[in-house]
């Protein structure tokens, strides 16, 4: 037996999700409380965040503890499996603020492709080599804020922020970047915890407001 967890947090406080001795991560944190490895479903990279990565663990954890004790993080939803189902596909979010080309132009990105030349790939990654992908694209707004969503069972690594940044040449900013939720082909009974979901959705909007702003400000 063990237990799912999906997490939120701010990916600007943190050097990335995965952890590494020498550096402040958000699994990091959550080993130091847990007292046991915490480990994500997803990796995200330093200053992307999360409305719902899913942390395995062997052991049920107390949330209220947790949530008071990390900023910048909040479990809200738990489930308890036997073991972890498969991945249907993985849902990212960037908001538009930085983009400067027609956002429209994101949606040539539907469809399978051979992503090799929007990822970051190296020797020493442990991501396959296998480049071909098949990805879904939506924009869409919500407010004042205009985002792209992206779909898919595995992404490479820096491949949304290529993408995004590919009219500039450029890896875009992984601030505007959230892992929105992790969806699985046997979907498991989440219990939810909707006030620690608001908690969160309140710290995003006034961080990311400020980050707007600063943005906004620069010459």
């Amino acid at each position: 037996m063990m237990y799912l967890y999906k997490v939120s947090y701010l990916g600007w406080l943190f050097f990335g999700s995965q952890i590494q001795s020498d550096q402040i991560t958000v699994e990091g944190e959550l080993t130091k409380l847990m007292g046991t490895r915490a480990k994500f479903l997803s990796r995200t990279d330093r200053g992307v965040s999360a409305r719902a990565n899913t942390l395995v663990v062997d052991t049920k954890l107390n949330i209220g503890k947790i949530n008071s004790q990390i900023e910048g993080v909040k479990i809200w939803a738990e489930s308890k499996v036997l073991k972890v189902p498969k991945i249907k596909h993985r849902h990212y979010r960037y908001f538009l603020n930085e983009f400067l080309g027609d956002p429209k132009n994101l949606l040539k990105f539907n469809g399978t492709h051979d992503f090799s030349k929007f990822a970051r790939i190296d020797g020493s990654s442990k991501v396959k080599k296998d480049t071909l992908r098949s990805v879904e694209v939506k924009l869409g707004k919500r407010g004042d804020f205009d985002f792209v969503d992206f779909y898919s069972k595995g992404f490479l690594w820096n491949q949304v922020r290529r993408m995004v940044g590919h009219e500039k040449n450029k890896t875009a900013s992984p601030l505007p970047l959230i892992l929105m939720d992790i969806i699985f082909e046997n979907e498991p009974t989440w219990i939810i915890h909707e006030k620690w979901l608001d908690h969160f959705r309140n710290d995003f909007l006034e961080s990311y407001a400020k980050f707007q702003v600063l943005n906004s400000l620069r010459v």
